[in-house]
């Protein structure tokens, strides 16, 4: 396995391509408020009051989700039950249900709530005829959250170990369990619900609800306000799922999602970008960490 440990040079090779990502866009004055007013307006209906109900059914299937999973699978409860222990494709089947059952009804409330007025999901940036004009997009966004990403992460991990936090092989509970799974079937149940369903369904919430409220809530003014609120509490939806170490890193990913919506108006590139992204991750982690065959 190759060691945690990246050298000088391609450390600093990260850095300097980041930079590169960086500096032209922002001298192009893509960050800037400006860049904005070409973007479509996003007439979706959705208030504060849906934004409410939203974050509350959200916390509430959270609950319900843990207690179905508690119930049905009391072994992955307490000290016995980290993601490592999802061996089996009924359990992983479990924990993709949970997955439904914590994100699910708000993602649901959110089209539900958006379709009120006409044409209303597509206002939320749904449309299916943005899906091909979405990739080009997704495909240069991934690529600067890719670089942005691993350089934040690089830089935390380096003062974690300097601080002398103990950090994970594998930052995250699903990468975990995907890896360390004898199950073939269970290994795949769980990949596509880290690249197929997670995507779409936070995608909705988190840009689609959140976002879209905020942004009438605070001002078209304030869209970066609006992307760094979001992104927070898309961070902390994550809490205890991921250590605590690759958090900046989800932070950095979700400012460039909001960005990118804010940019075009439409959710497909964010989906696409979430999915790109998750599945590489998925593909560093069963390369680089899984277990050797007997």
């Amino acid at each position: 396995m190759a060691s945690n440990e990246p050298s000088l040079i391609a450390a600093g090779l990260l850095v300097a391509l980041s930079a590169l990502a960086f500096f032209p866009v922002a001298r192009a004055g893509w960050f800037t408020q400006r860049a904005f007013e070409r973007s479509p307006r996003r007439e979706t209906g959705l208030t504060a009051i849906d934004l409410a109900l939203g974050i509350f059914v959200l916390l509430m299937s959270i609950v319900a989700a843990g207690l179905t999973v508690r119930r049905l699978f009391p072994e992955l409860a307490g000290e016995s039950g980290d993601a490592s222990n999802l061996l089996t494709a009924r359990q992983a089947a479990a924990g993709v249900t949970a997955q439904f059952i914590a994100q699910g009804p708000a993602a649901f409330f959110t089209l539900l709530f958006a379709a009120r007025v006409p044409r209303g999901v597509a206002r939320l940036g749904l449309a299916l005829r943005c899906l091909p004009s979405a990739i080009p997009w997704a495909i240069g966004a991934f690529i600067v959250a890719m670089l942005w990403v691993m350089t934040t992460n690089l830089l935390t991990y380096t003062l974690s170990k300097r601080l002398g936090a103990p950090l994970p092989e594998i930052a995250h509970d699903m990468l975990d369990a995907i890896v360390n799974t004898p199950s073939a079937a269970a290994r795949w149940t769980m990949i596509a619900s880290a690249i197929l369903i997670a995507p779409i369904l936070e995608e909705i919430l988190y840009r689609g609800l959140f976002q879209t409220t905020l942004l009438d809530l605070f001002g078209r003014g304030r869209r970066w306000a609006v992307i760094l609120f979001a992104s927070v509490i898309f961070v902390a939806v994550h809490l205890g799922a991921v250590h605590p170490a690759a958090l900046p890193g989800l932070f950095v990913l979700s400012i460039v999602l909001g960005w990118l919506y804010e940019r075009t108006g439409a959710l497909w590139p964010c989906i696409l970008v979430h999915m790109i992204f998750n599945g590489v991750n998925v593909l560093i982690a069963m390369t680089q960490f899984a277990p050797a065959p007997p």
